[in-house]
C-alpha cells in the first residue's frame, strides 16, 4: 500500500502556491515521497511530480497512464465499492478460479496479533510501535497526527481515510492485517511501516506476502531461516511545518473519470493472453 487542489484551479491545471503547509518526506526503499497538508487539502508527490490528491472541494484524483483521473471522493469510494464484482464478473471461469484463489491466498487463519514494540523517536517526533503478527512493525505518532487533522480538518481527515479503506476492502476482499494497521492509524500518524519480505531471488516477496505466517515461516526455514529475508517498507525521514507547496501544471494531462478509467484498464486485461 497513498490529495489537493483548489477546484477553481484544477479547470485551468494548476495547483496554487500555498504557504504553512506541513511538508512529510518519508522513504521507502530508497525513494523519496513528499505529502504536503494544507489547509484541507493533500497532494502525495513522487519523483518530483503530483501522483495522488484531495482538493478542498471534496474531488480525489491521481495520475495514471499520462491522464488526470478526478471524480469527487464520494463518488470515487461508491466507485471502487462495486470495482470487485464488476471485475469477477468479466472474467472467464478459468480467470475467475485464478483470483478467487489469489484471494483466498492472502486470508490468514487467524487475525494477525498485534503487539506494543515500545516507542522511539522517528524524525523528532515520539512514535509508539507495534508488531503485527511476525513479520511487521508499524510506528504512529499522536502529535504528528494532530499536526495534520489541524490542516486537514479533524473529522474529514479521519472519515476520508476510513472511507477509503473501506472502499479498498470491498474491492480486493477482506484483510485482517489492514484493518490492524487501519486501527493503529487512527491512533497516530504513521512514522514507520517496515515488514519482513523474501530476498531470495526467483521468488516475487510479493506473491510470498500472500502465504498464511505459520507456511510462510515454514517455507523460509526450508530455505534457510533468516538467510533468505528482508526488511522493507516506508519510514518518515522528516517533517516540516512551514513549507510551500509546489506549483505543478497539470493542463498537459488529458482529465478521465474514475469510473471510465477503471473500466478501460479492465477492459485491457481482458485482452491479455490467457493461460491454457
Amino acid at each position: 500500500m497513498i490529495r489537493t487542489m483548489l477546484i477553481s484551479l484544477l479547470a485551468a491545471g494548476m495547483f496554487s502556491v500555498a504557504q504553512a503547509a506541513v511538508l512529510v518526506t518519508a522513504d521507502n526503499a530508497g525513494e523519496a515521497s513528499e505529502q504536503y497538508f494544507d489547509r484541507g487539502a493533500f497532494v502525495l508527490v513522487q519523483g518530483g511530480q503530483p501522483a495522488f490528491g484531495v482538493d478542498r472541494a471534496g474531488n480525489c484524483w491521481f495520475v495514471a497512464d499520462g491522464r488526470l483521473v478526478i471524480d469527487p471522493c464520494e463518488q470515487m469510494f461508491a466507485a471502487m465499492s462495486g470495482m470487485r464484482d464488476q471485475a469477477m464478473a468479466g472474467l472467464d471461469p478459468q480467470q475467475r478460479a485464478m483470483m478467487e484463489q489469489m484471494m483466498a491466498m492472502r486470508q490468514p487463519a487467524q487475525p494477525p496479533a498485534v503487539t506494543s514494540s515500545g516507542s522511539r523517536t522517528i524524525a523528532g517526533y515520539s512514535a509508539q510501535c507495534s508488531a503485527i503478527g511476525g513479520s511487521r512493525e508499524v510506528c504512529v505518532s499522536e502529535k504528528l497526527l494532530q499536526e495534520v487533522k489541524a490542516e486537514m480538518g479533524d473529522g474529514r481527515f479521519i472519515e476520508m481515510f476510513k472511507r477509503f479503506g473501506e472502499s479498498m476492502e470491498k474491492m480486493a476482499g477482506e484483510d485482517p492485517e489492514a484493518k490492524a494497521v487501519a486501527a493503529l492509524l487512527e491512533r497516530g500518524y504513521p512514522m514507520l511501516d517496515m515488514q519482513k519480505v523474501s530476498a531470495i531471488p526467483g521468488i516475487d516477496p510479493a506473491m510470498l506476502q500472500f502465504v498464511p505466517e505459520a507456511q510462510r515461516a515454514q517455507i523460509m526455514q526450508q530455505l534457510g531461516g533468516t538467510s533468505g529475508q528482508q526488511t522493507q517498507g516506508t519510514v518518515v525521514t522528516r517533517v516540516e511545518r512551514n513549507a510551500t507547496m509546489p506549483d505543478f501544471d497539470l493542463s498537459r494531462l488529458p482529465r478521465v473519470g474514475f469510473t471510465e478509467f477503471m473500466q478501460q484498464s479492465m477492459a485491457q486485461m481482458g485482452q491479455m493472453p490467457r493461460t491454457r
